[in-house]
């Protein structure tokens, strides 16, 4: 509730900056508040006083996180559903000024991955992906498997696509954003990364065929830091300085 009475004031300092767009990498409402339809429309609401684009990237506080009983006991496919409804239309972004983004969905494949969305601006490919915290989705029930394993052929199938793009444009770089923290320090086997296993090994390969810098962030370390997990090069002294 603090944070959320302090925000318009975010929004009016970042109105005030020279930024070109804002992305917003989930958790726009707590863990433990409804994730009803009221907060869904409010929250647009304030997105939309960004004079500049505004894109929203899926979290597991707004979707997978939602059956529990605090959050009102929803149906996370539901819930999604109702977010790609409510912030997902056309080929627009949200904010006063609008960026024209390309979606997933235009693959009649994958037509329901309207979040799955992509720019270009000054030679950099910006592309998002729904990937939540709460391991992704998989795990806890056969019908959040099922809903994982779809939306994991889709993610997986919009980085190649996405790199392959990069790579045809010769661009100076990539910038992937998702929610959750994949847990790159984790072992393989470990069942907190089991979710996230095909995305980090995804990310690596695509990673290291391709020349340009790649930046992944996400917003589920509930900190700021920076690091490298991926670097290019086994042999330190080979690291450019």
């Amino acid at each position: 509730a603090e944070q959320e009475a302090k925000f318009p004031n975010l929004i009016a300092d970042i109105n005030r900056s020279p930024a070109a767009f804002v992305v917003h990498d989930g958790d726009f409402k707590s863990g433990f508040s409804l994730c009803d339809d009221a907060k869904f429309a409010s929250s647009k609401q304030l997105f939309q006083d960004f004079e500049m684009p505004f894109i929203l990237v899926y979290s597991d506080k707004e979707s997978t996180d939602c059956h529990r009983s605090n959050n009102g006991s929803y149906d996370p496919v539901e819930r999604l559903a109702k977010l790609r409804e409510i912030f997902n239309q056309g080929d627009g972004s949200l904010g006063k000024r609008t960026l024209t983004l390309t979606r997933q969905s235009e693959n009649p494949q994958f037509a329901k991955y309207r979040e799955n969305v992509r720019w270009i601006y000054h030679g950099i490919v910006f592309f998002a992906i729904n990937m939540p915290g709460s391991n992704n989705n998989f795990g806890r029930t056969p019908e959040a498997d099922r809903e994982y394993v779809d939306r994991n052929q889709a993610n997986l199938a919009w980085i190649a696509e996405c790199f392959a793009l990069a790579k045809r444009n010769n661009s100076k770089g990539i910038m992937l954003v998702a929610q959750a923290n994949p847990g790159f320090e984790l072992d393989p086997a470990d069942k907190r990364r089991s979710g996230y296993n095909d995305f980090i090994a995804a990310l690596e390969t695509e990673t290291r065929n391709f020349q340009g810098q790649v930046v992944f962030v996400h917003g589920d370390t509930h900190y700021f830091r920076i690091d490298k997990p991926l670097p290019r090069f086994t042999d330190e002294t080979q690291l450019p300085r």
